[in-house]
């Protein structure tokens, strides 16, 4: 199972994990998504209280909370913090969130997906995407990671384009594997494909590959990855500025149920950084990876622009 994670962790374009399909009971699964539900809603009458100390009952000790400008918030004392201040510089503030899909990765992991909507005192309304995981600690689920998203393009041109700087040949290299992925446009623009493979030495360790498209339904952009070990899924991608950050859900190749939240931030033309956190297989929570470096390589001589 590690070896997939190495693929996923070096392979640019491919998510961390797959994509979280299997065989559950229904009725168990609708309770378990009805349960999360319930926690959102709770957290919207806490807020609506305007007392932080009461929306902290809804946020895991080591909560993250990533706003949409990319700044990073570690930890309930620090999240709640900024919720006071919040609470201090608008008053009788009240929270609507139109939840979009709930999705349970696990037993103990979900994935909330929506939008927020906000009315101040004097009747400004301010509106904005939202992505959140909850993990069920002590019979309860609570947040443990919740992001702002940026305003969604209406597009898939437009929004694919943005995606342009990846196409080409990358590298990412360390004293244990070498991961090589080529990234290219196909189908009239209207989606990228990857292909990666993983070596150690001169030995092929697994190959792969991955569709990176736009949904118009849901309006995003999506991934589907398979590899050759037997691993599939798919991520949702939200631009942050520079960055790309995509929550990813799946299947390993034994089966085991994963989630992580992936980022893809661009450094220049020839370099990108990747990291992933929130990483968690079959109800176990798995150490942050830090940002690893992916270089460009130069194109061949007379290759075709």
């Amino acid at each position: 199972m590690m070896g997939v994670w190495r693929a996923m962790a070096m392979a640019a374009l491919v998510s961390a994990a797959a994509r979280g399909v299997m065989a559950q009971d229904a009725a168990k699964s609708q309770a378990e998504v009805q349960a999360v539900r319930a926690a959102a809603q709770a957290y919207v009458a806490a807020f609506n209280t305007g007392d932080a100390t009461k929306l902290g009952a809804s946020f895991a000790d080591d909560v993250e909370y990533v706003t949409s400008a990319g700044e990073t918030v570690q930890g309930k004392a620090a999240v709640l913090e900024r919720v006071a201040a919040f609470f201090k510089a608008n008053p009788k503030a009240k929270l609507e969130l139109k939840i979009d899909s709930i999705q349970v990765v696990s037993a103990d992991v979900a994935i909330e997906r929506g939008a927020t909507v906000v009315t101040l005192v004097d009747g400004t309304v301010e509106q904005g995407a939202y992505v959140a995981m909850y993990a069920r600690r002590g019979g309860k689920w609570l947040l443990v990671h919740v992001e702002d998203l940026p305003g969604k393009t209406a597009g898939r041109e437009e929004r694919l384009a943005a995606l342009d700087w990846l196409v080409g040949t990358w590298i990412d290299q360390d004293a244990e594997a070498t991961v090589k992925h080529e990234v290219q446009w196909a189908g009239n623009r209207s989606f990228l494909t990857a292909q990666f493979t993983l070596m150690k030495g001169e030995d092929v360790q697994m190959t792969g590959m991955q569709i990176i498209g736009w949904d118009p339904l849901a309006q995003e952009i999506r991934s589907w990855v398979f590899d050759s070990e037997g691993g599939f899924g798919e991520g949702r991608w939200a631009q942050e500025g520079d960055r790309w950050v995509v929550t990813t859900t799946g299947v390993t190749a034994d089966g085991g149920l994963a989630a992580s939240v992936n980022t893809y931030s661009k450094v220049d033309d020839s370099t990108y950084t990747w990291e992933s956190r929130d990483r968690e297989v079959d109800g176990e929570m798995l150490p942050d990876i830090e940002p690893v470096k992916v270089v460009r390589q130069p194109a061949a001589k007379g290759a075709a622009k």
